[in-house]
């Protein structure tokens, strides 16, 4: 069992760190994947499970898209020593109950061996117990609260809203030589305080005033959060939040001008096929994140800064 629980997490490694940095690479040649064999696994499946919030405030379950096409890949070449991986991904809702349940039916009814490219805002703080009790490890596509890297069988594969937060601060005032900031960040339990506690520290430590205003992911109203934001009036706004909230929360900062004065800094990259870059006719609105810069107000070249 240790030896399958190892190879599981070698294969989903790996493959995840193809699937983010070769995905060019795999468009011109064949994959990488399985034993290579190019014919189906057809040994005893391997089960294998995943909590992503599909459902809720926002779709965040791109990392168990991810991997899944990764295991097809594997399934599709020879597995995993012949073994296909049976890949179950269920959708917690953003409801901590919920994570519960679905990760129990995972461990204790489907007998996973192992948990890979988990995304969810709520299931580590839920899980994280169960999964250390069970004995059962996880490798996350991403990782949102503070449990998810403090568990000792939580394994996330990005830095994390605090430390990439932190990171966005640190842009800015290098940048934009922003001396106050706001921090906003849904009020999940172990993710508010915690995640913009990473830019306020540093900020103490360096002559730079963080406040953080949480919000209710669920309710959240973006032309009032836009407005709260702008009456504490910050050189720079950061964006700790995923795009489905962050692009109404954009448009609305756009709609009241808020541009003019302040530059908005994200945690996590804002443009990807679905979440269209920004439009800013006063040329000011600016949406950096610690994985690219770019200027919303024209096209223009992304300089990596990290990662979330």
């Amino acid at each position: 069992m240790k030896k399958i629980h190892k190879k599981i997490a070698l294969s989903f490694a790996a493959g995840a760190m193809g699937l983010a940095g070769a995905g060019g690479a795999w468009a011109q040649a064949s994959p990488d994947c399985g034993l290579n064999t190019g014919k189906p696994a057809t040994g005893e499946p391997i089960p294998v499970g995943a909590v992503v919030g599909k459902t809720g405030p926002d779709d965040f379950s791109a990392s168990g898209q991810a991997a899944a096409a990764y295991f097809k890949c594997v399934n599709a070449n020879g597995g995993i020593h012949g073994r296909p991986v049976d890949y179950i991904v269920l959708d917690d809702q953003w409801n901590p109950e919920t994570a519960a349940q679905v990760a129990s039916k995972l461990v204790k009814d489907r007998k996973v061996v192992a948990l890979a490219g988990s995304t969810s805002f709520v299931e580590c703080g839920a899980n994280a117990k169960m999964y250390a009790d069970e004995g059962v490890m996880v490798i996350a596509g991403t990782g949102v609260p503070r449990e998810c890297f403090n568990a000792r069988n939580y394994v996330p594969v990005n830095a994390g809203p605090r430390v990439s937060a932190t990171i966005a601060a640190m842009y800015a005032a290098q940048k934009y030589k922003a001396k106050k900031m706001v921090c906003i960040i849904p009020n999940i339990p172990s993710l508010g305080n915690w995640a913009c506690e990473g830019p306020k520290e540093w900020g103490k430590k360096n002559g730079v005033e963080v406040e953080t205003i949480a919000i209710d992911p669920g309710s959240a109203d973006a032309t009032s959060t836009m407005l709260q934001a702008a009456a504490k009036k910050p050189d720079t706004i950061i964006m700790n939040v995923p795009k489905g909230i962050l692009v109404p929360m954009l448009a609305a900062a756009e709609q009241q001008n808020i541009g003019r004065k302040i530059h908005f800094v994200s945690a996590a990259r804002p443009t990807t096929p679905t979440c269209p870059r920004p439009s800013a006719p006063t040329g000011r609105a600016t949406s950096t994140s610690t994985s690219s810069s770019t200027r919303s107000s024209r096209p223009g070249p992304t300089t990596r800064t990290g990662s979330r």
